[in-house]
Formats: structure tokens, sequence, C-alpha cells
């Protein structure tokens, strides 16, 4: 009976997300171009592409051809700066003439683009920045930038407002200077979640601007979420390496959102003074991977487990973690009470997520410390 059930239930399932599927003007837009291919299997609906049917692995999900990026314009910079220039112009001046009308109509009136750490509140980012992050835990300059800092002023005034909302789209959509229009509506999650990537069929990396053949890297159920991987993709040039650097803090940084575990945190410890560290970000070196390398990497599993990424921490690491714990723990009533006062609830529940993962990771690491470690910690 509980097949019967379940078989009705796929069935139901397929026939009201081909629908949904259809009637997405993004995903007809893709399928209408040449080249472009969106599977019948999967559908979107509350923000989330779900598999209609079971895929295969291997099996083709979607094909983004290059006549359906999109980036800077020809004459224009190839960076962040020249796409929001390209996106704000055709949105307010092209409108129905551009090429990407549908994807424009999508990014601007449905995608909450407000809701990025960019578009936050005063109060909101200065809880992340003064009370949870303080002078040395990531992510550092949380909230800050504008299109107008970035790449300067425009002469045309009637952009001015659109080119703010335009970066606050591409930073938080684009890959790097490159927009990817419905796989951007791919939801991020690593781990066993993970299921979707880029295809490459040699052993060289894939460029930011080349094919977006999406296939599935493994056999995903009907009913079950697509998930790609914002750090950890497989074959993806300007992926390579982020794994250890771009971890939970700058997820939050970017989309103003907390993973699902699993979840990577990814420290300086500033008792190393050879290591310098941007304001902003900071690369780690798979070279160097003792105990003075000054980076502690971990990963909080979906069993709660610690998992070293490199080498585990030395006891001075420890002790500067907790120092960074006690200080989070001294100001929870304070973080509490100040998202209280927050009108956008967004923000609130964000901060409190964050609050909560990082002071979590940061109790998971300190008890996992090695033994020999927390021997020592205790005898001082």
């Amino acid at each position: 009976m509980m097949k019967f059930s379940r078989t009705l239930f796929l069935i139901a399932i397929a026939a009201l997300t081909t629908v949904i599927a259809a009637n997405h003007p993004v995903i007809e837009w893709l399928r209408s171009r040449d080249g472009g291919h969106f599977t019948e299997k999967v559908f979107f609906r509350d923000g989330g592409m779900f598999a209609a049917e079971d895929i295969s692995e291997g099996e083709i999900v979607m094909m983004i051809p290059p006549n359906a990026l999109f980036g800077p314009n020809a004459d224009d910079d190839s960076d962040e700066c020249g796409t929001a220039r390209r996106l704000a112009h055709e949105y307010v001046h092209l409108k129905e003439k551009s090429d990407h009308w549908p994807y424009l109509q999508y990014v601007f009136e449905s995608f909450p683009h407000k809701s990025v750490p960019i578009g936050w509140s005063s109060a909101g980012k200065k809880i992340v920045r003064d009370l949870i992050v303080g002078s040395e835990l990531e992510p550092r300059g949380f909230g800050r930038g504008s299109y107008k800092n970035a790449c300067g002023a425009t002469d045309d005034d009637s952009l001015a407002v659109w080119l703010e909302a335009a970066w606050r789209i591409v930073l938080s959509r684009g890959w790097h200077h490159i927009m990817v229009p419905v796989f951007d509506m791919v939801n991020h999650r690593n781990g066993r979640y993970h299921n979707v990537d880029r295809r490459s069929t040699t052993d060289e990396l894939l460029q930011v601007d080349g094919d977006y053949t999406i296939v599935a890297t493994k056999d995903i159920k009907a009913g079950s979420q697509l998930h790609n991987s914002y750090n950890q993709c497989q074959a993806d040039a300007t992926c390579f390496g982020i794994d250890k650097s771009y971890v939970t803090p700058q997820i939050f940084l970017d989309y103003g959102f907390v993973e699902q575990l699993p979840r990577r945190f990814a420290f300086f410890y500033p008792g190393d003074e050879e290591e310098e560290e941007d304001d902003d970000e900071f690369e780690y070196d798979d070279e160097e991977e003792d105990d003075s390398s000054g980076i502690v990497v971990w990963e909080v599993n979906e069993d709660k487990k610690i998992v070293w990424i490199g080498a585990a921490p030395n006891s001075s690491q420890i002790s500067w973690l907790q120092v960074h714990l006690k200080r989070l723990q001294d100001v929870k009533n304070a973080v509490t009470e100040r998202k209280r006062r927050l009108k956008n609830q967004y923000e609130a529940q964000g901060i409190m997520d964050y609050y909560q993962a990082l002071t979590e990771a940061l109790q998971l690491a300190i008890n996992s410390a090695p033994v020999s470690i927390q021997r020592d910690e205790e005898e001082l």
C-alpha cells in the first residue's frame, strides 16, 4: 500500500511540476536559445530546482550555450563593473529588445537582491562587524562596498540606482564577471547533497566563459533537490583551490545566508606575524600545512564532527579560538537585543544563524583538539 501511494505521489509531482517548469519564463527562454537545453525531469519551485523523475549519474540536466551567458559588452572592462553596467543598461533602456529580457526581469524583479549583505541596513551590518566578527574573525568587511565605490560614479543619473541594484545582482549571482542564467537558480550545498556540476570532457579545467553543460554527478531520486557547490566545484578553473578559503563565512558575506551542514571555517591565527592577510580575503597555501602556517581550517560535517583540513591546530591556536568563543558567548545578549530592533526579519534571521553556526563551530573545534593539546590547556 505504501509503494502504491508513493507511486501516485510521484506521478502527481511529475504532472504538476512539468507545468511549473514549462511556465517559468527563464527556463523557457533558455530552451528557445540556439544550443539551449533544460531537461523535462527537473522543475523550479520555491526558489530551488527539484527532480520530477529519477535522474541518472552523467545525465545532462541543462545546457547554457555561450549566447545565453551574460557578461560585459565587448568594448567594456571584462570585470564585474562591466557586467553591472550592461545589466542596468539593458534592463532600463533596452527592456524587451534585450536578448536576455526574461532573465533581466527575473534578477531585477523576483530575485531579492536587496537581501544580500551589501544591501542590508547599517544597523544589521554593524551587529555582524562589531559584535560577531570583531577584529580577527571572518568575514571581514561585512556588507561594505557599492557600485560607486568599486567602479566609479556614472554620468547617467537615470542609471545610478539601477547600477547599485545590478552590482548586488552580479556579486551575488555572477560567477566572477559572467552570469549563467538558469544554472544560477540551482541552490548551494556541499557534501552528499552536491549532485550537479559542469561537465568536463578533458583533463583541462573549464574557464568561466566556457562551456556550461550541467550534468548529474550522482543518481538523483525523484523529489530530491538539485544542489550545486559555490566552492567545491569539480572542473571549474575559477573554483579550483578555493574550498579552503572561500568557505561558510565568505558565503555568508556574499549571499547573506548560512549554508547547511557540512560547513567549513578558515581563520588566520594572528600569532604568526609573518602571515599578513588582506582585509577582505585570504588564500590557503596547500604547501604550508604545519603548525606555523597561521591558518586554522576545519569542516563541521552532518554528524557535527570535526574534520581538520590540513594540520590540526596547536595549543596557541586553540587558546586563540577559546578567547573568541568566550567573547561571542559574552555578547550573545547584545546580539539578540540589537537584532530584535531590526525591521528586516531576513537580516535578523541571518545574523542569528551565523552567530549560532560560528559559536557552534568554535566549540566543536575546541572540543575536538588533539588530546595532548587539551591536556596542555587544562594545565595552564
